[in-house]
């Protein structure tokens, strides 16, 4: 088991399904135990679960490793919590894949790597928002306990065709620790575009 991957809370999740509508299907690569996948699904939208290893999410299709393994597969949006090294690396592979949009769950100094030019040049995608969830408490995989992050984590979002500012949302409490239970009191319903029967 990878003793740096770390499962992401669905506050975190439904953050990003408040501010963003993820062209399908949508591509979890570092899929973990499946919360954002999950989450994803349950707000009906045909999602691909894979990671380079195995972690007994029932609803992984494949292990497969993003930057080594291209998709067999139609991509029309990735959102993910991939590992905080090599950003850098994540961003760049999302630039080459060429999705209608990027989601990715990073630290908030992962803004030098989006904008990084080195990392995006020649892509077609340009930073379209910024959701800002504090610092939330995910769950260590390694050993099941809680871990808070010693900086800010953000949604970047990436858009195909996208240029100019990024809108940038706030969705963390006031004392900035984590999204509470002020900022998701009503949790947002799934857009009934979305809702399959």
């Amino acid at each position: 088991m990878d003793l740096n991957a770390y499962w992401t809370p669905g506050p975190v999740v439904m953050a990003l399904l408040k501010h963003e509508r993820l062209p399908e299907p949508v591509w979890e690569p570092a899929c973990g135990s499946g919360q954002i996948a999950a989450l994803l699904r349950l707000w009906g939208y045909a999602v691909i679960a894979t990671d380079r290893q195995g972690y007994g999410y029932h609803g992984q299709a494949a292990t497969m490793d993003f930057f080594a393994d291209g998709p067999a597969f139609t991509v029309g949006s990735i959102a993910t919590n991939p590992p905080w090294e090599g950003i850098g690396r994540w961003v760049k592979r999302c630039c080459q894949l060429l999705p209608e949009r990027a989601a990715l769950l990073l630290p908030a100094s992962g803004l030098g790597d989006v904008y990084n030019p080195h990392l995006t040049a020649g892509s077609a995608l340009g930073l379209a928002r910024v959701i800002h969830v504090g610092r939330p408490v995910f769950t260590r995989a390694a050993t099941g306990g809680p871990f808070t992050p010693k900086t800010n984590v953000c949604w970047f979002v990436l858009a195909r065709g996208h240029r100019g500012d990024a809108v940038i949302h706030d969705e963390a409490d006031a004392a900035g620790r984590r999204p509470g239970p002020t900022a998701f009191s009503v949790m947002p319903q799934p857009p009934s575009s979305i809702v399959r029967s």
